[in-house]
C-alpha cells in the first residue's frame, strides 16, 4: 500500500505531445490550418480535432492526406488530433492521438502510420520546447521512480521526498520562462507544485506568457488553490450556488441548513464510477433521510443534455445540480478526479470529505463503501 502511494506521487500524467505551428502564411493569425500526411493510413479514415472534450471536426482521410481549417484566437491553446482506430491497427499501447499547441497559423504534419503519434512537425518552437521539457521532467522524475520502487523510502522520509521532488521540477519549469509549453505544463502539475510552487512559476513569467491561453490558465489555478488551502484551513464549505434540474439556481449555504447532514456528491454522465456507486448512495438516502440526512449531485458536465439524460436514465431521488459559468470542482475545491465527496453538517462545516489524487485530505476520510457507517453513527 505504501509503494502504491508513493508511485502516486511521483507518476503524473506527462502528456508526449506533438504540438505544430509555424510562422503565420497568408492565413490569419486567428484562423489556422492544419495538414496531415500520414504514410499507410488507409483512405475513408476518420482524423478528429478535438478540444477538450468536444470533437470540433471531423477530416475524412484521402491519398494519406487530411486537412483541419478552424478559427480560434489561439495564443498558445491546444487540441487534440485523434486518429479512428475502428478499422486501422497501431502498435499496442500506442495512443491514438497527439496533441498541437497553436503558436501558429499553418501546421503540417508528416510520416508514416507506424510512427504515429511520433510524426514529424514543422515549424513549432512550441513542439520543440515542449518535448526538450518533457524529457527533462521525465528524466528526474525516474529517479524517484526508481527509489519508489527499490522500497528504500521509509515511511518518515516521504515528506521530505516529495519537498525535493518539487523543488526540482520548480526549478526545470523556471529555466524555460518564455515557452508557451511552460504554463501548460505548470497548469497540468499544480497539485505536485501547489500553491507556492505554482506562483513562483508564474510569476516568472514575462507578461507575454503570463497573457497567453497557458498563463491564465496558470492564473486560474493560483485562485483555486487558494481557495482550496482556505477550506482545508478552515474545513468549511465556501459559499457557491448551482442550477438544478428544474433551472433554478441553488445557494448550497441554505441548502445545508435544512438537514442535519448533507453529502454533496460531483459526478458526471461520463464517468462510469461515480455511477456505479448510485446504488450505494441510493441505500443511504432512503434509510436516513428521515433522520436529517440529505444529498445532492452536482455534475461537472460540459454538455447539460448529456446530464440530463444521464440523471432521466439513473432517476436518483435526490436533488439534482450541474454546475454554471463557475466551476464548482475545480475552481473552489480544486478537484482532478471524481467521483468526489464531501459530507457537511447545518452549519457548513465539513465532516468527511473524499477527493481522488489530493495528498492533503480536506478531513477524515469518507467513501461510498464506508459511507452507511459513517452516516449511521453521525445521526446517532
Amino acid at each position: 500500500m505504501k509503494i502504491i502511494k508513493l508511485i502516486t506521487i511521483f507518476s503524473f500524467l506527462i502528456l508526449i505531445i506533438f504540438l505544430p505551428a509555424t510562422k503565420s502564411l497568408s492565413i490569419p493569425f486567428n484562423r489556422y490550418l492544419i495538414e496531415g500526411k500520414i504514410f499507410g493510413i488507409p483512405d475513408n479514415t476518420p482524423v478528429y480535432l478535438i478540444k477538450k472534450n468536444d470533437t470540433i471536426a471531423t477530416s475524412i482521410t484521402k491519398n494519406s492526406k487530411f486537412k483541419f481549417e478552424h478559427t480560434e484566437n489561439s495564443n498558445g491553446n491546444y487540441v487534440f488530433i485523434k486518429i479512428d482506430t475502428s478499422k486501422i491497427k497501431l502498435k499496442e499501447n500506442t495512443p491514438t492521438w497527439m496533441i498541437l499547441i497553436l503558436d501558429s497559423a499553418r501546421i503540417s504534419i508528416s510520416g508514416n502510420l507506424n510512427e504515429w503519434p511520433n510524426n514529424s512537425i514543422l515549424g513549432s518552437n512550441a513542439t520543440n520546447a515542449y518535448h526538450k521539457l518533457v524529457n527533462e521532467i521525465n528524466q528526474m522524475r525516474s529517479y524517484y521512480d526508481s527509489i519508489v520502487i527499490s522500497r528504500k523510502v521509509a515511511p518518515d522520509t516521504v515528506d521530505l521526498l516529495r519537498s525535493d521532488y518539487k523543488s526540482k521540477l520548480i526549478a526545470i519549469l523556471k529555466k524555460y520562462p518564455t515557452d508557451l509549453a511552460t504554463p501548460l505544463i505548470a497548469s497540468n502539475m499544480k497539485m505536485s507544485l501547489e500553491l507556492d510552487g505554482l506562483n513562483e512559476i508564474y510569476e516568472s513569467f514575462p507578461d507575454k506568457i503570463k497573457d497567453s491561453y497557458g498563463g491564465h490558465l496558470v492564473k486560474k489555478d493560483i485562485n483555486s488553490l487558494k481557495s482550496v488551502n482556505y477550506i482545508k484551513k478552515e474545513k468549511r464549505l465556501p459559499p457557491f450556488y448551482f442550477t438544478n434540474d428544474s433551472g433554478i439556481k441553488v445557494s448550497i449555504q441554505e441548502l445545508v441548513k435544512t438537514n442535519k447532514l448533507t453529502l454533496i456528491d460531483f459526478w458526471a454522465s461520463w464517468c462510469s464510477p461515480c455511477r456505479k456507486h448510485f446504488p450505494q448512495l441510493k441505500e443511504v438516502y432512503e434509510k436516513f433521510k428521515k433522520d436529517g440526512f440529505n444529498l445532492v449531485s452536482i455534475s461537472i458536465d460540459d454538455d447539460q443534455s448529456k446530464w440530463i439524460n444521464a440523471m432521466k436514465k439513473d432517476n436518483n431521488p435526490w436533488i439534482q445540480g450541474i454546475e454554471g459559468e463557475q466551476k464548482i470542482s475545480s475552481d473552489l475545491f480544486g478537484i482532478t478526479g471524481i467521483p468526489a465527496y464531501f459530507l457537511v453538517n447545518s452549519t457548513g462545516d465539513i465532516v468527511a470529505a473524499y477527493a481522488p489524487f489530493d495528498f492533503s485530505p480536506y478531513g477524515p476520510l469518507i467513501k461510498p463503501d464506508s459511507l452507511y457507517q459513517t452516516i449511521s453513527s453521525l445521526l446517532k
